[in-house]
């Protein structure tokens, strides 16, 4: 799967908090229902992807857009996420990790291997 070009739809297993506040890497858009990181280098928050020194703190809230000068909105919690058709029942357990702001994958697919976090079920319609 690709990120997110438009607002995700995403399924809560439960929210835990509501996190932030955070400040928006510039001239980006990030998507409702996504996975939210933060970009080590600058400390700001970005659409989570396999990149290096990146760290995932959680789930955009809303949509928002840096030029318009909105502000993310994160929370924690479990959520039904895309998966790229490696994780399977027998990796429940396991640490999942960031193939994109929408789709998680195992450490053995990842490059970077950026946590996401424990998979606590995978289920064919949901994620």
């Amino acid at each position: 799967m690709a990120a997110a070009t438009v607002d995700r739809q995403t399924r809560f297993a439960h929210v835990e908090r509501i996190k932030g506040p955070y400040g928006q890497t510039a001239a980006t858009t990030i998507h409702a229902g996504t996975l939210a990181a933060i970009a080590g280098a600058t400390g700001l928050i970005v659409p989570a992807a396999d990149t290096a020194g990146q760290f995932v703190v959680g789930f955009h809230m809303k949509r928002s857009v840096a030029a318009d000068g909105d502000t993310p909105e994160v929370m924690s919690g479990a959520a039904y996420l895309a998966n790229d058709g490696t994780i399977t029942v027998v990796n429940v357990g396991e640490m999942a990790m960031v193939l994109d702001d929408q789709t998680v994958t195992l450490a053995a697919t990842a490059v970077n291997d950026i946590p996401v976090g424990v998979i606590e079920a995978v289920d064919a319609t949901l994620g």
